[in-house]
């Protein structure tokens, strides 16, 4: 029998002007969409750059997870299995890139380039000594992977960046 979580994508990167129908309709091109929604601030009703898809059967979530890329609204998105809250270790550090009013940092402040200097539009927020993976979402999909690997340099050792 199958899960809700075996059924589920979390989808990250989302750009801010994406909402649940956009999602609905593009995940339908891999099967039957049971729910899609955009995830949004509780007082500001602004996207938080990432949502849910629930598929009515898993081998839809193994045809999206197998995709080379992922395009909604002109920026490349993210695709992973949804993780239940309960699955998550309740010690795992967070981490977040945010601007100074606390909003998700947006992938246009990385320029097609290799920016100077990153810090002007946001910050990094993280415990020190700790190896976790992050995601960031929001990246234009003009980012190279060298500039995103480069500007977290600063701040430790990159084992990986993808």
């Amino acid at each position: 029998m199958e899960t809700q979580n075996t059924l589920k994508i979390f989808v990250g990167g989302l750009s801010f002007e994406t909402t649940d129908e956009k999602l609905n309709q593009y995940f339908q091109q891999w099967g039957q969409v049971i729910d899609a929604i955009v995830m949004t601030d509780n007082v500001s009703k602004r996207s938080r750059g990432f949502g849910f898809v629930t598929f009515a059967d898993a081998a839809s979530v193994d045809l999206v997870l197998v995709q080379p890329e992922l395009v909604i609204d002109g920026r490349r998105v993210e695709a992973k299995r949804a993780v239940p809250r309960s699955d998550l270790s309740p010690n795992a550090p967070v981490f977040s890139v945010v601007n100074q009013d606390g909003f998700p940092l947006r992938s246009d402040s990385f320029s097609r380039e290799c920016p100077s200097n990153f810090s002007d539009e946001g910050e990094v927020g993280f415990q020190e000594n700790m190896n976790a993976k992050i995601f960031v979402g929001g990246l234009h999909y003009d980012t190279r992977d060298n500039c995103f690997r480069n500007y977290f340099e600063q701040f430790g050792k990159v084992m990986a960046a993808e």
